[in-house]
């Protein structure tokens, strides 16, 4: 049984982000370092990384400087219908 079914009210976002991204983003090099072999066990480098495959919003966080109060804003409104206000 999957979690649509188990839990009412389910929703699911995914962050879209290239691994490059990541690998350049990161303040503790950690997808560098592991891409490098110096650390183990990061998602998506020699863990398994799993996609939804029909979120009900998909976030898209390749731009820099995003601002995250606006993203969290857009994801209680798309899973609540409760809008933020200012």
């Amino acid at each position: 049984m999957g979690d649509r079914e188990t839990f009412s009210g389910y929703f699911e976002a995914s962050i879209d982000l290239s691994m490059e991204i990541l690998r350049n983003r990161g303040k503790k090099n950690l997808y560098a370092r592991a891409f490098n072999g110096k650390i183990k066990n990061v998602v998506g480098v020699d863990l398994w990384l799993s996609r939804p495959t029909v979120p009900d919003m998909v976030i898209d966080n390749s731009e820099d400087g995003a601002d995250l109060s606006a993203i969290a804003a857009q994801v209680l409104a798309r899973a609540t219908g409760i809008r933020a206000t200012d």
